[in-house]
């Protein structure tokens, strides 16, 4: 799966160089990310809920639950 082109990362990277905002955004991001990068692969792996827990992918917002019927924020 790719979240972005290679086009989107080649002008967020020119941007980090250009602009205080996109450079303090880029800093940002970093900074929110060290807990997960000084991580290893079994922590990572160790964080990634079982297929036992219950999901929510088939909830519609507008419509509520569709077993239960029970509106959904």
């Amino acid at each position: 799966m790719i979240l972005h082109s290679t086009d989107e990362v080649d002008r967020a990277r020119k941007n980090v160089g250009r602009y205080e905002w996109a450079r303090d955004l880029a800093d940002r991001a970093i900074a929110a990310s060290q807990d997960y990068v000084e991580r290893s692969d079994e922590e990572l792996w160790s964080l990634v809920t079982g297929q036992q827990v219950p999901r929510g992918i088939h909830v519609n917002p507008d419509l509520g639950c569709p077993t239960c019927r029970r509106r959904c924020l």
